[in-house]
Parts: structure tokens; C-alpha cells; sequence
């Protein structure tokens, strides 16, 4: 073992590996540069770095390709399975406005809208009693026994005005501008975005000169005002008629039979026309309107026609209509005729013929979400708020 013999000089580990890498090679396993102590240890050293500074290198690579990558697009938000709309304990009204679907309780103050194929509950509203929702410049409107309210910044505010308005039963948003219609039963109230103005009603009626009444309304996409004096299955003296604002003029509507004639239901379309469930008959006669004496008026917005459908409808009167692209549909969940439960469920007329959903079934409610979908509440416990499947 003669290099054990041999005086290694002190020398760092780059001049250590120079000075063995300049050695003459030995011959035999003894003589074997790289089996010397010294070399051994430097191979160790470097070994141990580069295990030690390979990982890192090996990441701050990685981080480099990602910043490299080009940033991610941000697409809007696809709409979600639908999904139904399960209440606490209560039944849900539900109405389409604008481009917008509301739901909210019948005898409570829980609000939620409609979409992206989702239920979204609005923050919690003062009071109790909600009777409708609508769209208002983009905004949510609602009517509660405490007055109207507006959702403002997450925050529900009470609409004041000097003008002091009697408890509102039903309201409506006009498609063409931010102006809300709000309707007293007895009067009809304009809130144009700044104030309240009262609107005088004139009798339209013949019949009944010194009678006045305002229930349902709604607004066509010309701006017209609609009112019918019917309201669901409670028939009240009132017939259909309608406000032109811009003369300040009112004028019944005479669609069938040519007379003024009573009407509960109004739905308007998204093309100016506008459904009505007519009610033929006279104050002397039973309140509870006979098949024969019913009939749907459709409206035509471009040629200001009336077409009117008296024939086939089924038995009863509904609860809600609600109108699509391809014609009306209609929530039948009161039957007037003994043994007439099979004409109770949901109905869809085109024009031509009648389509029968869910037979047997009291529907209360029925409106159609901006996407197609057909949503209906029904009285069957759990109250669940559906969508009409395909």
C-alpha cells in the first residue's frame, strides 16, 4: 500500500480534485485514483449538493412556466342544473317581470329571484305580507302591508311620498321605462322614479256610471295601462279597461260580444299583446261564472285585434296565467262542476289546441323564467315550487 505512504498536501477541494484528476494513473485495483480517500470525500460533497440543490431548481423552474403562461380567460357564469325551490312551511306566489322571476311567500317576507338556472334568496325584507315582486329598472320592487319597498345596496327601503297611498293590492312594472303602476283596488297610482301621482279613474261602464274599481292591472309593451276588476276565483263587479297615459284617457274594452265585459286574469306578452280570462255575466247572476260564460281574449299588440277562444276551455277557473313565446298557460286549480277533478292541473294553449299537464293536480300558481322554463306550485305538502319538466 504505498500510497498510504504519501504526504497529501492541504489543499481546497477544487485544487484537490485538479491535482488528482493530474496524477499519473496506477496499474492494479490498488493504485486506483478514484478509490483515494480524498476523492472519495469531494464525490460525497458533490454528491450531497446536487441532491440538495436539484429540487430547487427544479421548482423555481416550474414557477417560471407559469408565469410564462398566458392569463386565464374569465367566461360568464353557465347556467346550473335547475333546481326546484323548497319553502319552510308556506306556499310560494311566484310572477315573471321584465327579465326577471320572482318567488316569495304567501304569508311571510322571504323573496328570492330566479337565476342562472338557480334560487337565490334576497336579503330578509321588514314586515310580513308579501303581495307581489317586480323589476324596476333593474331593481326589486315589492308590496307588503307595510307599504312598498325597494332593495337598494343589499338594504330594503319604504317608498315615501307626499302623496299618501292606500294599501296596494297589485302593481305593475312598465317594460318600456322605470315607471311603476300601482293599483288600490279603488284608485291607480304612477310612480314615475321621483314621485307619486294619483290617477283618476273614470267609469267606463255604462251600466254602472257612479262605479269605479281597479284590481288587476298590467302594462303592454306601448305603454298602455290594463285593468280588470276579476281577480283569481274572488269575482269582484269591474270590467276590463284601459289607461293611455300620454292623453290621460280610459276606455273599456269591448273583446267579446261587443260590451263592456268583466275580466280577472291579465298576461301580457314580451311582443305588446296581452291574455285575458273574460267573465260573462251580469251583477244579478251567481259570482261563480258558468263554463259557457268564460272565454281567453287574446290581444294582438301590432294590429290592436281581439281574437277570443269561448270554446273547449276547461271546466273551472284558474288561479294564475302566464304567457310564453307559443301561447298561454293556465294554473287550474278550481273546478266548479261536481266530479270535475280531472279538468284540474296545468293547461297550455297555443292558439289551436290544449295540452294537459299534471291531471288531478290543484296548480296555484304557474310563470314562465326567462330561459323557457315553466315553474308551478301546487297544493300538495311539502309545498315545493317545480319546474315542468319536458
Amino acid at each position: 500500500a504505498e500510497y498510504l505512504d504519501e504526504v497529501v498536501p492541504t489543499v481546497t477541494a477544487d485544487d484537490a480534485l485538479a491535482v488528482d484528476l493530474e496524477r499519473p494513473q496506477a496499474t492494479g485495483s490498488h493504485s486506483v485514483w478514484y478509490r483515494r480517500p480524498v476523492v472519495v470525500f469531494l464525490a460525497a460533497l458533490v454528491a450531497v449538493l446536487l441532491i440538495a440543490l436539484l429540487p430547487v431548481a427544479f421548482l423555481a423552474g416550474r414557477g417560471a412556466d407559469v408565469i410564462d403562461q398566458p392569463m386565464s380567460t374569465t367566461f360568464p357564469p353557465q347556467p346550473l342544473p335547475t333546481t326546484v325551490l323548497t319553502p319552510p312551511e308556506a306556499l310560494v306566489q311566484i310572477e315573471a317581470s321584465g327579465d326577471d322571476l320572482w318567488a316569495w311567500e304567501d304569508t311571510g317576507n322571504r323573496i328570492w329571484h330566479y337565476a342562472y338556472g338557480q334560487w337565490e334568496e334576497l336579503p330578509a325584507i321588514p314586515g310580513d305580507g308579501v303581495a307581489g315582486v317586480a323589476s324596476v329598472g333593474g331593481m326589486p320592487w315589492a308590496i307588503l302591508d307595510a307599504g312598498v319597498h325597494y332593495l337598494d345596496g343589499g338594504t330594503w327601503h319604504r317608498l315615501d311620498d307626499p302623496v299618501t297611498i292606500p294599501p296596494v293590492w297589485r302593481f305593475a312594472a312598465d317594460p318600456s321605462s322605470e315607471t311603476l303602476w300601482l293599483s288600490t283596488g279603488e284608485s291607480l297610482y304612477r310612480w314615475d322614479g321621483e314621485t307619486v301621482t294619483e290617477v283618476d279613474v273614470d267609469p267606463v261602464d255604462d251600466r254602472y256610471p257612479d262605479y269605479t274599481y281597479v284590481g288587476e292591472i298590467a302594462v303592454t309593451s306601448d305603454g298602455t295601462v290594463w285593468a280588470a276588476g276579476l281577480h283569481g276565483y274572488s269575482p269582484m263587479l269591474g270590467v276590463l279597461s284601459s289607461y293611455e297615459p300620454a292623453t290621460d284617457t280610459w276606455e273599456a274594452a269591448k273583446p267579446w260580444n261587443d260590451k263592456p265585459v268583466p275580466a280577472g286574469l291579465l298576461a301580457p306578452t314580451s311582443t305588446g299583446g296581452l291574455w285575458v280570462l273574460l267573465e260573462d255575466w251580469d251583477d244579478d247572476e251567481s259570482a261563480d261564472a258558468s263554463h259557457e260564460s268564460r272565454a281567453l281574449a287574446y290581444r294582438d299588440g301590432d294590429t290592436e285585434q281581439w281574437e277570443v277562444y269561448d270554446e273547449d276551455l276547461p271546466d273551472g277557473r284558474p288561479f294564475a296565467i302566464a304567457t310564453d313565446g307559443e301561447g298561454v298557460w293556465l294554473a287550474q286549480g278550481y273546478a266548479l262542476a261536481e266530479g270535475s277533478k280531472p279538468m284540474l292541473g296545468l293547461y297550455h294553449f297555443d292558439g289551436l289546441a290544449w295540452t294537459h299537464y299534471l291531471n288531478g293536480i290543484e296548480v296555484l300558481d304557474v310563470a314562465i323564467a326567462p330561459n323557457g322554463t315553466v315553474w308551478y306550485m301546487t297544493d300538495q305538502e311539502p309545498f315545493v315550487l317545480r319546474p315542468l319538466e319536458p
